[in-house]
C-alpha cells in the first residue's frame, strides 16, 4: 500500500509550484490545501487549480458564505469548520454540486512570503509525522542556493 500522501498548505500559486517540485524529488504524493482561501478569494485559488492542472483542498474556514463562494468560482474539494446546525446542509449542498467535503488537515502550513522548499526541508528533517500549524523560518534562503530538488542542501537558518 502506498504510503498517506502529505498534506501541505500553501499561500500562493509559487508555494504551491514548489511543493509540487519537492514531492516529485521526494518520490512522494502530495494534497495542496489552500490556506485563508477566503482572503485571497476563491477565483484566485479556481485560477491556481487551472495553472496546476490539479485540484485544491480549498480551506473555506468557519463561514457558509466562504463554502458558497467557493461552489461558485468552481472549487469542488473544501474544507470547512461551521456551526453545528449548518454542517449537514452545506455537505449536502457539496455533494450536489459534485464536490467532496475533506476532512483531512494539512499536515503542515507554510509561511506566506517565506521560501517554501526550505521550509518543506526542514519539516521533513523535523519528522513529518507530526502537524505543525506554521513553520517559524526566517527567509534567508537566496534563490541560487542548491535545494532539496537539486540534491543539494539548503541552509535553514
Amino acid at each position: 500500500m502506498p504510503p498517506e500522501p502529505y498534506r501541505i498548505g500553501v499561500n500562493d500559486l509559487h508555494q504551491a509550484r514548489a511543493a509540487r517540485a519537492w514531492a516529485a524529488y521526494a518520490h512522494r504524493r502530495v494534497v495542496l490545501h489552500a490556506l485563508d482561501a477566503p482572503c485571497l478569494g476563491m477565483g484566485y485559488w479556481r485560477a491556481v487549480e487551472q495553472a496546476l492542472g490539479r485540484p485544491l483542498v480549498v480551506e473555506c474556514g468557519t463561514t457558509a458564505g466562504a463554502v458558497l463562494e467557493a461552489l461558485r468560482a468552481g472549487l469542488r474539494r473544501l474544507r470547512f469548520e461551521v456551526a453545528s446546525a449548518q454542517a449537514p446542509a452545506l455537505h449536502a449542498l457539496v455533494h450536489a454540486h459534485g464536490g467532496e467535503p475533506v476532512e483531512a488537515r494539512a499536515h503542515v502550513r507554510l509561511r506566506p512570503g517565506a521560501a517554501a522548499t526550505a521550509q518543506l526541508a526542514r519539516w521533513l528533517l523535523e519528522g513529518a509525522h507530526e502537524e505543525v500549524t506554521a513553520l517559524d523560518l526566517p527567509d534567508k534562503t537566496p534563490p541560487t542556493a542548491s535545494t532539496p530538488m537539486t540534491r543539494g542542501r539548503v541552509e535553514c537558518d
